[in-house]
């Protein structure tokens, strides 16, 4: 686990916290700070529930760039961060929850980034226009984290340690598998056994952990916490 300043973790939460105040953007759109400028090497992407944020080697945020953002200009920023250029390919439909999208991927697929979805239904929050997928801890000599630190193959108890109140789901069919909610965006928890459960399926939603054995097996963000699919 790698420990920040105590002034950026708290920026960071001020940041969190503001972001659910925003309206919903009605077309991708890109950061003033997509591009990461000349300086010291960056050494960290954290990935958070709205946006990804880039920090240096001197533990100084770089740039940041929202999920509201189009595919390109993403694509183009994770490629600048991780200084190499992606793999780029289809992910097909499964004529289910998951529509066609395109598919760029750094680091033999440790980041997987899709963006231009096809067709009126995805598994994105409602006006968010590209989802990330973390499997390993590092891209190159940049580690990928949780704004608290945490990294893929770390405990899930020490993540879930770090952010009190934090949602955890287990998957009751597989208990080995369970989900960390560890950035929340947007929306509130609905009971399952609410009558309004799955009513506004895309509000909830954020940055999630998948734990596999209590260990961290991928990062997740944006993703709908709760969601028919």
């Amino acid at each position: 686990m790698r420990i920040y300043r105590r002034e950026f973790l708290v920026a960071a939460a001020v940041l969190v916290a503001l972001s659910g105040c925003t309206g919903v953007a009605a077309d991708p759109t890109a950061s003033p700070t997509a591009e990461p400028v000349a300086g010291p090497a960056i050494a960290v992407l954290t990935v958070g529930g709205t946006g990804v944020t880039a920090i240096d080697e001197n533990g100084e945020e770089v740039s940041s760039l929202d999920y509201t953002s189009d595919g390109a200009t993403t694509v183009a920023y994770l490629t600048a961060v991780f200084g190499s250029e992606p793999a780029v390919t289809t992910r097909p439909s499964d004529n289910s929850c998951h529509t066609e999208a395109a598919r760029a991927t750094w680091g033999d697929d440790a980041v997987e980034l899709l963006y231009d979805f096809v067709g009126e239904r995805t598994e994105l929050p409602t006006g968010q226009y590209v989802q990330l997928t973390v499997k390993s801890a590092t891209v190159g000599d940049v580690s990928i984290e949780t704004p608290t630190g945490f990294s893929v193959g770390e405990p899930e108890t020490e993540l879930v340690a770090s952010i009190p109140g934090v949602g955890t789901h287990v998957n009751s069919a597989l208990p080995d598998n369970t989900y960390v909610d560890y950035e929340v965006a947007g929306g509130e928890y609905t009971d399952s056994n609410d009558a309004d459960f799955g009513q506004d399926e895309n509000e909830y939603w954020g940055a999630q952990a998948f734990v596999n054995g209590g260990v961290i097996a991928e990062l997740w963000a944006p993703v709908v916490f709760q969601s028919a699919c």
